[in-house]
């Protein structure tokens, strides 16, 4: 059950990363443009 959680926690870290990874220049295009 432990890597159960440790996998899933490593999941949402990854989301978290890739959503920052995408969100981030969208932000900083806005607010450049």
């Amino acid at each position: 059950m432990q890597f159960l959680r440790d996998h899933r926690v490593q999941l949402r870290l990854g989301i978290q990363g890739l959503l920052l990874t995408v969100i981030t220049p969208l932000i900083i295009c806005s607010i450049a443009g």
